[in-house]
């Protein structure tokens, strides 16, 4: 009987045992979820492509770096490495050389290799001031002409007193016949008639009417001649 008995217990030994192994099983599963949840980050720089100009400085770091970082460049005269940083070197400090073009930083961690290009230019030069513009030069016997024109307009329409209805006046050929007549004056009656031609001197008055009278008889205007002579 007592055989019988130590038989019995060993059969729900061996079935307690079964039972807890089973019930352990969900909890293994478990622990590996977790465990898959938390892998380690992703590998990557903070900068993959950064622009230079010769003597300037930028800083690149690698995150989540959990081993020692290698840092290579692949032209030295157009990016130099000044300084490598942190636990695990994984912060450097780059420094663009006077040499422009485009070269490539290496880092290396394990067997996993991230790239940054980088590009050095040159500075744009900077650009020139404008000059201001030259005024154009007034020409002062027009403008006393013009003048001298207008008001001989308006004070020979005043002295119509609209009793004429068709009125035509040449400012020229009254300028060109006050100029012919201030040729052969002299003294005060010469004085006079330079104020009354608008202040021009006689031989102001003289190269004004030449240049005038010969920009007006080109060869692709209208013809034009003047009936004043002496």
């Amino acid at each position: 009987m007592r055989k019988h008995f130590k038989q019995s217990l060993s059969a729900v030994l061996v079935l307690a045992l079964v039972a807890a192994g089973l019930a352990l099983l969900p909890a293994a599963d478990s622990g590996q979820a977790v465990y898959a949840g938390t892998k380690s980050k992703a590998l990557k720089l903070t900068k993959k492509k950064v622009v230079l100009h010769p003597g300037e400085k930028i800083t690149i770091k690698v995150k989540n770096a959990k081993k020692k970082v290698k840092w290579t460049t692949s032209n030295k005269k157009k990016v130099r490495i000044l300084k490598k940083k942190g636990k695990r070197k994984q912060i450097v400090v780059l420094k663009a050389g006077k040499k422009t073009g485009k070269c490539t930083i290496k880092a290396k961690i394990g067997k996993k290799t991230l790239k940054c290009k980088v590009i050095v230019k040159a500075k744009s030069k900077p650009s020139k001031p404008t000059t201001p513009a030259t005024p154009a030069k007034r020409d002062i016997p027009a403008e006393k002409i013009t003048a001298f024109s207008v008001k001989l307009l308006q004070q020979t329409l005043a002295g119509e007193k609209g009793t004429c209805d068709q009125l035509l006046v040449s400012p020229d050929s009254v300028v060109s016949a006050l100029s012919m007549v201030e040729n052969g004056a002299e003294g005060e009656t010469l004085k006079e008639l330079e104020n009354l031609s608008g202040g021009l001197t006689s031989a102001e008055l003289n190269t004004y009417l030449k240049n005038f009278h010969s920009r007006l008889q080109k060869p692709d205007r209208p013809v034009y001649s003047i009936a004043n002579s002496i």
